[in-house]
């Protein structure tokens, strides 16, 4: 039977139900939602999901590790834990390592955890208060940890969701002292082993359907290319031919290079494309491992190397993402938005600005003419070295690119410091 802890949270997920389905817009959006999980290939992900999780659940019982005690268990597993590994395909299409990674986890936690948090169960009006008090702090803790400002209050967060966590532990422990021998018994062992023997046994699955679904979607994409029934069957041979067991490394190829390989004439052609693509793929990230040495090798190192590039280059990159995307954010805005340029454009974007690596106070410069036909924009990065963007008339227009010691003054016309159009002159931009 469930305990006192999962009959509440069957009551607020009751709630929450009830709630997205009483609003309009929420219940058409949940309702997309299920639409969107009823097609090929999500549904066909969790059928085979379901189906091996039972196969697993069968051949615990036939081991003994599961009794029919254990359904509610199982359920609340399959709809919490299980679910989060299902949709960890997602992760597991882009970031390398996810499984091993996610099989330490349990490994390291996960059965220890499961032990005493088993004893920590309260009254069930405690837990139905309790419950949506620590979701509510967790969900407040990372919100103020996307805002620099509120990191204190992230940390005072932090400590309460890890005090809750750190009483709820001492609890439990309490509960198993106190009772060690019924704590012990084989029927609580199997219910703490069975998140753990789960966890492990479909991983396996996890990663066969994340590889499926990687060379599905590339197939799907090489299916919607013009190139013959051929050269598509071909193309496809040839990627599988690859022997690519990797999820991540499937799904990071590109359309461009799925095209590329319908327009091949021949098999080892074909596997010629993906062998150049994996060749590319290793040199951005060799240049990037460079690039990333370079700057800590330069650091607080004046000069320029023998290319006229200077040899400090911290905050080069990011300071021009963010003075490029202000300039396509300004030519919108002038498009769609009464033709003008706008100088409030700077605190809309602030967020932007962060997600390229820039600090909150960002130190953009921004000026608008009067007429708000025209703008530029610079900064100062931590090595000195400034940056400026510079736009004269309404867009498409010619753009101007600057970088120098110190700043222009003036708008590109008015400040011959600005040099050629395009930032011929300019080369940090390259």
């Amino acid at each position: 039977m469930p305990n006192e802890r999962e009959w509440a949270s069957a009551f607020w997920l009751a709630a929450i139900l009830v709630f997205v389905m009483w609003r309009t817009d929420t219940r058409t959006s949940a309702l997309g939602v299920v639409r969107l999980a009823l097609k090929p290939p999500i549904l066909d992900a969790v059928l085979i999901f379901l189906a091996y999780v039972g196969t697993l659940v069968a051949f615990g019982w036939l081991t003994g590790w599961w009794t029919s005690d254990l359904w509610t268990d199982t359920v609340v597993w399959i709809g919490g834990p299980g679910v989060g590994l299902l949709f960890g395909i997602s992760i597991a299409l882009t970031k390398p390592g996810f499984f091993a990674s996610a099989a330490k986890k349990v490994l390291r936690w996960t059965l220890a955890v499961e032990f005493f948090l088993r004893f920590a169960i309260f009254s069930f009006w405690i837990e139905l208060i309790a419950q949506p008090v620590i979701a509510l702090l967790v969900v407040l803790s990372i919100t103020a940890g996307q805002k620099p400002e509120y990191a204190q209050l992230k940390r005072i967060l932090d400590f309460g969701v890890a005090l809750v966590g750190l009483g709820l532990l001492v609890y439990g422990i309490g509960q198993v002292v106190g009772d060690w021998e019924a704590a012990t018994d084989t029927e609580n062992l199997r219910a703490v082993a069975l998140p753990l023997w789960l966890v492990i046994g479909t991983l396996p699955v996890i990663y066969l359907l994340s590889l499926w679904i990687a060379y599905a979607e590339s197939f799907q994409r090489i299916d919607q290319t013009d190139a013959s029934g051929r050269n598509k069957w071909r193309a496809k041979f040839a990627l599988l031919s690859m022997g690519i067991l990797h999820p991540e490394r499937v799904a990071a190829i590109r359309p461009y290079w799925l095209s590329e390989l319908t327009t091949a004439t021949s098999f080892s052609s074909a596997r010629a494309v993906l062998v150049q693509h994996e060749d590319q793929k290793e040199r951005r990230r060799r240049e990037e491992a460079e690039a990333a040495e370079r700057l800590v090798k330069f650091a607080d190192v004046d000069g320029q190397d023998e290319g006229g590039l200077r040899l400090d280059q911290r905050e080069f990159d990011e300071t021009r993402k963010a003075l490029q995307w202000l300039a396509t954010a300004q030519s919108g805005w002038h498009q769609n938005r009464g033709e003008r340029y706008r100088p409030e454009l700077l605190e809309v974007l602030q967020s932007q600005f962060e997600s390229y690596g820039l600090p909150r106070d960002h130190g953009i410069a921004l000026h608008v003419s009067p007429d708000g036909q025209a703008w530029w924009a610079w900064r100062r990065t931590i090595t000195g070295w400034c940056f400026a963007i510079g736009v004269v008339g309404p867009p498409p227009t010619t753009q101007w690119l600057f970088d120098g010691p110190e700043p222009p003054t003036g708008l590109p016309g008015d400040d011959e410091v600005w040099g050629a159009p395009w930032g011929i002159d300019a080369k940090n931009w390259l």
